[in-house]
């Protein structure tokens, strides 16, 4: 996972997906049930309240993209209307949704990127936020969600799902806000890699953690606390750097695609 490759953290488009499901799930159930917004038949309600019953979110995400993109939001609703319908299982279902989700994020990596300094600010305080709660919740569950990996069980906390609901849903701002006011960026440079990694070390950072973030390093030789830990400090590090170097740094390594 070397910042030399000039990559993103890598982030599971699957814990997105996860979010917007649950509070597409909560949308629908407030409006009337799934079955009267899809169809009549119980078969269509059952199968789509199984698949969205194991993820966890936030109605915040789903109110955010039907605020700022209400055309992609009625065109997703569509699509995954008819994901829904023509389902053979569960594991197909959540696949389609999983599909159209990607498209939608991706769409706006750009936007992300090019947005307000003050806005990718805004996404990087609600992700401190999450990654100390997670710190303090569940190490392990914060390591695997600084390599993509996080499955969040029914164990999470209410408090925990949502500050998941409201970090995806800032990133959703961010991207509108992107798109009316595009702040122009250029790549992430060799020397301001070295200024991130300069500011970690007076964050503390230890030699392990830096060779994990920056040199591939493995992360084994870290303890889950101690991998999540280096994720904290790398959040505070890019917190105290300049503006045009913070929103640099944010808009590429907290880009979710």
């Amino acid at each position: 996972m070397g910042f030399s490759s000039q990559q993103s953290l890598p982030r599971s488009i699957g814990l997105v997906v996860g979010l917007i499901v649950a509070g597409l799930a909560v949308r629908f159930f407030l409006a009337g049930g799934i079955e009267e917004y899809f169809n009549p038949q119980k078969r269509v309600e059952n199968q789509i309240e199984a698949a969205l019953k194991a993820n966890p979110g936030d109605l915040a995400l789903m109110d955010a993209i039907e605020t700022h993109f209400p055309l992609q939001y009625d065109k997703m609703l569509d699509r995954l209307g008819d994901a829904a319908i023509q389902a053979e299982d569960e594991e197909t279902l959540l696949l389609a949704i999983n599909n159209v989700l990607q498209e939608f994020m991706a769409s706006h990596r750009n936007d992300f990127a090019y947005a307000p300094t003050q806005n990718l600010r805004s996404v990087l305080a609600d992700e401190e936020a999450l990654v100390d709660m997670l710190s303090r919740e569940n190490p392990t569950m914060c390591s695997d969600y600084l390599f993509g990996r996080i499955e969040v069980t029914d164990e999470t906390s209410q408090e925990l799902r949502t500050l998941f609901g409201k970090s995806v849903a800032s990133r959703v701002e961010a991207m509108a806000t992107g798109r009316r006011d595009q702040q122009m960026r250029l790549a992430v440079t060799p020397s301001l890699v070295a200024k991130l990694r300069q500011s970690m070390v007076q964050e503390g950072a230890s030699e392990a953690q830096l060779a994990m973030l920056f040199d591939q390093g493995d992360p084994g030789v870290l303890s889950s606390a101690q991998q999540c830990e280096a994720l904290r400090k790398l959040h505070a590090a890019v917190g105290k750097m300049p503006d045009e170097d913070a929103a640099l740094l944010i808009g590429t390594l907290l880009n979710a695609a």
